[in-house]
């Protein structure tokens, strides 16, 4: 069952944080990271994917293997996944890190949210 974290920031800000899936991290992954100021996240998730794309340029297009295409594809899509299941705990962890404190914690059945 999906809940929402409150934090409050050392100078009063209050940010609510879901624990559910994270659709900002699937679709944006290390740009995401980036907004949320995850910084270690965002140079993992971007050097992860320089590194595939480079790898893709240098080799996957110059030969026909289905297979090298695919891991590729396989392998994007799982970032994907990965930054979904975990962007909110990552982004909670690091407001954390950051000095906010928890204010609050309530948990949400899916049919009652609007």
């Amino acid at each position: 069952m999906p809940s929402t974290v409150a934090l409050i920031s050392p100078k009063g800000k209050l940010i609510l944080v879901d624990t559910g899936f994270c659709w900002g991290g699937f679709f944006f992954g290390g740009f995401w990271a980036l907004y949320r100021q995850l910084w270690q996240k965002a140079a993992q998730l971007l050097i992860a994917w320089v590194s595939v794309a480079v790898t893709d340029e240098l080799f996957i297009k110059n030969s026909n293997i289905p297979g090298l295409i695919s891991a590729v594809l396989i392998f994007y899509i799982g970032c994907m996944f990965v930054c979904g299941k975990f962007g909110n705990a990552w982004r909670l962890d690091g407001l954390l890190k950051r000095g906010y404190q928890i204010a609050a914690i309530e948990s949400v059945h899916e049919s009652d949210r609007t």
